[in-house]
């Protein structure tokens, strides 16, 4: 899809993550955050795809940016990062 509408992206990884397809997902974000780099919500979403498909390492880097961004975003981020540590036996 050829297109700089940053929304029309993210709707796009959203609508992805709600069918289950984190990787798609994972592509509209990224493509979201190429056009727009502090979209807050791409930058959250991507993390919680990057945890679906068991990428901790990719989600804490969305963190680490993320703290940058808002803080908030960035501390829900890192909560359900670690409960997702804690999950794993």
């Amino acid at each position: 899809m050829k297109s700089d509408d940053e929304e029309l992206h993210y709707k796009l990884g959203v609508t992805w993550a709600a069918l289950g397809n984190h990787t798609a997902a994972i592509e509209s974000y990224k493509e979201t955050i190429r056009i727009k780099q502090d979209h807050v919500n791409a930058r959250f979403n991507l993390g919680l795809s990057y945890l679906a498909l068991k990428r901790r390492d990719l989600a804490l880097e969305q963190y680490r940016i993320l703290k940058g961004l808002e803080k908030d975003s960035a501390q829900k981020l890192f909560a359900l990062i670690n409960q997702y540590k804690s999950s794993i036996p």
